[in-house]
């Protein structure tokens, strides 16, 4: 909340406007300046802000993930998604506007305005450390395992370091612009590999949902559980899970900036709408067909390097699952 009020205490956007057209008619924008470099000079159209918010949420750590979690405790994993479109939507109406006329950098800046500046200096610290030991290095982990199913014989650790080391290079040289544009490409093989994956494991179902729920157990199917569930029970759904996504989607930096890169409000929050339409398909082509095992995956003709998900051991994670199952440690078997 205090977020929220915090983009009530601008400055007068058009005179940020003006200042900034000022700048570029003086050739000072012949060189990229901070907002060019962080916000792709707030030129982002609505299909990259929603593309690129999705992108930034779901990698290789929900492929991974999500489908183990199904595997292990059932569908209810996807709930994270679910509860990240509401969010989104209630951003889409409410927050993106907002945050899109406090003409804002970053979201430290956002609240050292709202508080001081000693503020400002802690969110940054917190924000940059999270994004490190959490965000970045479980993408960059699960980012060479998948790599490590293709080239079995690449190594953990320099690969992790390669990966790191392409990104930081296209970022720093291009900006947000760089990031928001591979995370366009992203999304859309992600979606497109997902949906390849999907078809073919339900073809080992015939088609057939009927089939689906005989041969899965009832108990996997549950989206609610009950209060007892170890993995997910309802009472955390209904009161975790949506301050887990108020924090991620509007105080998380690494999300925010593709909304703060938009052109205006109007696309930020078209932006957020679409992005939220997306999160609603993990459960269907990540959840579902994760929830019969390994089995059904190998019959379907998958590649030849497939995932032991025998003993998964599983634990929430950044927008979704991070697991730590025989695919977290890269296990493979051949067909």
């Amino acid at each position: 909340m205090d977020g929220v009020l915090a983009c009530l205490r601008l400055r007068n956007p058009r005179r940020v406007r003006a200042r900034r057209d000022h700048r570029r008619r003086a050739g000072v924008a012949a060189s990229p300046d901070s907002e060019e470099l962080f916000l792709a000079g707030r030129s982002l159209g609505v299909g990259v802000v929603g593309l690129s918010l999705f992108a930034s949420n779901i990698s290789s750590t929900t492929m991974i993930g999500l489908p183990g979690a199904a595997w292990a405790s059932g569908i209810s994993g996807a709930n994270y998604e679910w509860m990240a479109a509401l969010v989104l939507a209630f951003i889409a109406v409410f927050i993106a506007p907002l945050m899109i006329q406090a003409q804002v950098t970053t979201i430290p800046e956002l609240f050292g305005r709202r508080f001081s500046p000693a503020m400002r200096a802690y969110l940054s610290v917190v924000t940059l450390f999270l994004s490190l030991v959490l965000d970045t290095a479980g993408s960059l982990y699960a980012g060479a395992l998948v790599l490590k199913l293709f080239f079995p014989d690449l190594q953990l650790a320099p690969t992790c370091a390669a990966i790191a080391l392409f990104a930081g290079l296209y970022t720093a040289a291009g900006g947000l612009r760089a990031v928001a544009y591979t995370d366009v490409v992203q999304a859309l093989v992600l979606l497109v590999g997902s949906l390849i994956l999907a078809i073919l494991v339900f073809g080992e179902f015939g088609y057939s949902w009927s089939a689906v729920v005989d041969r899965v157990d009832p108990e996997k199917l549950l989206l609610i559980r009950p209060l007892a569930d170890p993995a997910l029970p309802w009472f955390g759904t209904l009161i975790g899970l949506p301050v887990l996504g108020f924090y991620y989607w509007t105080m998380n930096q690494y999300v925010s900036q593709r909304l703060l890169g938009a052109r205006d409000a109007r696309t930020a929050g078209r932006g957020a709408l679409l992005a939220a339409i997306l999160k609603l398909q993990p459960l269907f082509l990540h959840g579902l067909p994760g929830c019969d095992g390994d089995g059904a995956i190998y019959r379907s003709g998958a590649p030849r390097y497939c995932v032991s998900t025998t003993r998964c051991r599983l634990r929430p994670g950044r927008g979704g699952w991070a697991d730590s199952c025989g695919l977290a440690r890269g296990d493979h078997v051949e067909r």
